[in-house]
């Protein structure tokens, strides 16, 4: 081991760490949030909402995380501006394309997750809570979810 350049970008690294663990929390909870509403699009059954859902999330879990961080970089601001072109692009901060990267990749494997969970619920829980006069809504809310 090189303990002399360890010990010299040591600080660097502790300097470092309250942007890399806030990048990882906002990251998280992106992802978990739209993984949900990516589950819950997916066992729908909807035709095209749960077939583009299923591509996002093949897209997003088949893509190294490298590659996902280097394309949002790279390509997020052709897209903004392509589609609006009087847009200041080198305003935006690195740290966003960051989290739009590694958000959409969290969000793809807690879609799985929460599928899988989903799915895992009996049926007959769905066809109590509509016994009682629920709604969908609320049944997912205080029966399915939790």
């Amino acid at each position: 081991m090189n303990w002399p350049f360890i010990k010299s970008a040591f600080p660097q690294i502790i300097a470092a760490f309250p942007s890399t663990l806030s990048l990882a929390l906002l990251a998280g909870l992106l992802g978990w949030a739209l993984g949900l509403l990516l589950a819950h699009l997916r066992s729908e059954k909807i035709p095209f909402a749960s077939k583009f859902c299923t591509v996002v999330v093949s897209f997003f879990r088949g893509v190294p995380t490298v590659v996902l961080l280097y394309v949002s970089f790279f390509s997020i601001p052709v897209v903004i501006a392509t589609v609006f072109p009087g847009a200041e692009i080198k305003r935006i901060p690195s740290f966003v394309y960051a989290l739009a990267a590694l958000g959409m990749n969290q969000a793809a494997y807690c879609s799985e997750i929460f599928l899988s969970s989903l799915s895992a619920v009996d049926k007959g829980q769905l066809e109590a809570a509509y016994s009682v006069n629920m709604t969908k809504t609320q049944a997912l809310v205080k029966i399915i979810l939790p």
